[in-house]
């Protein structure tokens, strides 16, 4: 399909890009494994180099979770991976996260949620909660299927009154919903400073800010307690190293919801998780991800 003139002129008077370029400096054995895993964040493009490996996608799905993902998949894939290893570029010289602003719209992501950057103006319906996100490098803006999935998750396991740990935390969006949907409090742990920086930064934006907080680190960061919801929406290798740990900090019959998983990966985690204790009590999908609702067994 051709643009008119029209949109060709309006387009060079916003300078957005057509595409985002992504090249991965690997060695050449993984460059398989790591192509596929970028067509299944969305690449629609790829050209291989004896040590790289370069895709395309187009700048609509190009967001500050597929950055998250993708990082967060190569820290875990690449002995010794450095981010100088990963180049980014909009094709028409435009920073991509000024593109990613322009294609951000508010979207419905459950029945009853509807997530809006803060310089949008949205009027929601009846029945309906606006939680305000601005994206920033931080994954967590309601558009993956990992975040819908736990969004969802939340409404079914109903949090009101219960504390809430959110390992993985992001942008802050699950602590927030958490508390938008009544939970007493919840806090969030990233490993990533500026992600929580801007998990604060958007919970005072949904005014939640006085029961949320949020910790750099991981899981050992957080003060020794029971907790009765905790959530992580993490990579398949953290899960499966946290399923022990875990049980430290889950109340007596408390809720466990985990995503971050690829459907073909559910029956290994199902099976590592069992073995320490955990009984599955739901399971939801969206596309080729999966998540988990797990309880102990005390």
């Amino acid at each position: 399909m051709f643009s008119s003139k029209a949109e060709m002129t309006e387009k060079a008077k916003n300078k957005l890009p057509d595409w985002i370029s992504v090249t991965v400096r690997l060695p050449e054995p993984l460059l398989e494994t790591v192509s596929g895993f970028l067509f299944q964040l969305g690449a629609e493009g790829l050209s291989q180099q004896a040590d790289s490996v370069t895709v395309y996608f187009a700048a609509a799905r190009w967001t500050p979770e597929t950055y998250s993902l993708l990082k967060e998949y190569l820290k875990n894939t690449l002995p010794d991976f450095d981010e100088q290893q990963l180049t980014v570029t909009a094709l028409e010289e435009q920073d991509w996260n000024l593109a990613w602003k322009a294609y951000f719209k508010p979207e419905r992501v459950t029945r009853r949620l509807v997530v809006c950057p803060p310089w949008e103006k949205y009027r929601p319906a009846k029945n309906e909660r606006v939680l305000i996100i601005n994206p920033k490098m931080a994954f967590g803006t309601g558009h993956h299927e990992t975040t819908k999935l736990l969004l969802m998750f939340l409404e079914e396991f109903n949090p009101r009154g219960k504390t809430v740990l959110d390992i993985g935390a992001g942008s802050g969006i699950l602590s927030i919903y958490a508390v938008m949907l009544g939970a007493s409090g919840a806090l969030g742990v990233d490993v990533e400073p500026a992600a929580v920086e801007n998990a604060r930064e958007n919970s005072e934006l949904n005014g939640v800010s006085q029961r949320t907080d949020f910790l750099v680190g991981e899981l050992n960061r957080v003060p020794a307690r029971r907790y009765p919801l905790i959530l992580a929406n993490i990579n398949r290798r953290v899960l499966e190293d946290l399923a022990a740990p875990l049980k430290e900090y889950i109340e007596p019959q408390g809720t466990l919801l985990l995503t971050g998983l690829l459907v073909k990966d559910l029956p290994v985690i199902e099976r590592h998780y069992q073995q320490q204790g955990w009984r599955v009590v739901s399971r939801k999908r969206l596309g080729e991800w999966q998540a988990l609702a797990l309880t102990g067994r005390e």
